[in-house]
């Protein structure tokens, strides 16, 4: 009577205590039952862990008993009592560490949310200021009038909804985010013990920037045609923008101001004379125009100060269209291009 063969100690063949499994199985008692359960067990024994858990990224090895199912990576079935075994491709994602994401709410939220609704509906507003200004002007100077009259009514009063209300949300939500920075500069001051207070800079703002409206509205409805002629406009538009900037800067420099909030403050008073620009001047004449064309198209002719309207109409938009690229700058040199000395 030959001695009964001794069993081999158990072994793991899983790196199961570092991945979370506790199945033990008996090299000696291994008979795989597909090729492929082979080539996984053979590549565990001569592999490091890295190694093994990176073939793992793609393989899982479901292994099950009577009255128990498990997804055990990398065990397989052996004779009586043991595990059976199936080999099925895992997506390497359903093995990897869940990232560590978390979203802060309370105030927060509330600011990304603001900065979000003003850059969102922002792209709303330039975009179609530029499609006005590098399309449609000429879109419709080159139709006949009577194209005209079909065109105008349809296209510009919903084009128009979207331009001038998006400009209201975009201006009053990037002054309610530029207050908070102000606030925020405000608090820090006073806590190391500098007075300071919100008042002038946010006076300022409103003061220059509508008075540097109505300087421009006044010379575009001057009698003057001079002043309407583009290069003469432009230039008188350049100066009061400069000279703007430059009074808000130095009615703001008692030394607790940060960048951001002045350089938004020059970026957002551009922001603010361009709504005005929309709801006093663009959209006042284009309602105008609209009405013309309706009125036409039903057979009545287009009184003689339609080109007069139309001309104020360009000109505001194109004052407007050269003014988004410095706003634009002053906006994103907010946080990446500090310019304070």
């Amino acid at each position: 009577m030959q001695p009964a063969k001794k069993q081999p100690s158990p072994r793991n063949l899983c790196p199961d205590e570092r991945l979370g499994l506790s199945v033990k199985t008996f090299p000696s008692q291994i008979k795989p039952r597909r090729a492929r359960e082979g080539k996984l067990q053979q590549f565990y024994d001569k592999s490091t862990l890295a190694q093994f858990q990176l073939k793992l990224a793609h393989m899982a090895v479901f292994c099950k008993s009577p009255g128990r199912r498990a997804a055990i990576p990398g065990c397989q079935g052996g004779p009586k009592g043991a595990y059976s075994v199936t080999v099925t491709p895992l997506p390497a994602l359903m093995l990897l560490t869940p990232p560590n994401i978390e979203f802060p709410g309370g105030s927060q939220l509330v600011l990304m949310l603001l900065r979000w609704v003003h850059i969102t509906v922002g792209i709303v507003w330039v975009g179609l200021l530029y499609f006005f200004n590098l399309v449609n002007f000429q879109f419709l100077k080159e139709l006949d009038p009577k194209t005209r009259t079909v065109v105008v009514p349809n296209l510009m009063p919903k084009a128009l909804w979207w331009f001038r209300w998006s400009s209201v949300v975009t201006v009053l939500v990037g002054i309610a985010w530029w207050m908070h920075i102000v606030a925020t500069d405000v608090r820090a001051a006073v806590a190391n013990g500098q007075p300071a207070s919100s008042a002038m800079i946010s006076a300022s703002f409103f003061i220059i920037w509508t008075l540097a409206f109505a300087i421009e509205m006044g010379v575009l409805m001057s009698p003057a045609e001079i002043l309407k002629k583009g290069p003469v406009l432009g230039a008188i538009v350049a100066v009061v923008m400069v000279g703007a900037s430059y009074l808000f800067l130095s009615l703001n420099q008692q030394g607790w101001e940060s960048a951001r909030a002045l350089s938004i403050g020059i970026g957002g008073g551009l922001g603010w004379f361009m709504m005005l620009n929309v709801w006093g001047i663009i959209w006042r004449m284009q309602k105008k125009i609209i009405g013309w064309n309706i009125a036409a198209a039903q057979g009545e002719a287009m009184p003689p100060e339609t080109a007069k309207v139309a001309r104020l109409v360009f000109l505001t938009s194109r004052v407007n269209f050269w003014l988004s690229f410095p706003m634009l700058f002053f906006m994103g040199a907010a946080s990446h291009y500090l310019m304070k000395g």
